[in-house]
């Protein structure tokens, strides 16, 4: 369990698919995936998630939605 807890309206999936829609695309010709990674947390933390909850929810997502950025994922 991550600890998120999200309303009924709160797509999960969705936003799981749009971590990687971002990395995709921020990835794009950009050899360093650190600021992409830390925007990524950023913004996972301006929906009302602690960092620990952004960093698990982002590893989660690329685990599920995009395996191809696990390269890039801390441990």
């Amino acid at each position: 369990s991550l600890g998120i807890n999200a309303g009924p309206e709160i797509d999960i999936p969705a936003m799981g698919r749009s971590v990687c829609d971002a990395m995709t695309q921020q990835l794009t010709g950009n050899p360093n995936p650190v600021p992409v990674v830390r925007g990524i947390i950023a913004t996972l933390q301006n929906s009302n998630l602690s960092r620990e909850q952004a960093i698990r929810f982002m590893q989660a997502s690329v685990i599920v939605y995009c395996p191809q950025f696990g390269r890039l994922m801390g441990r």
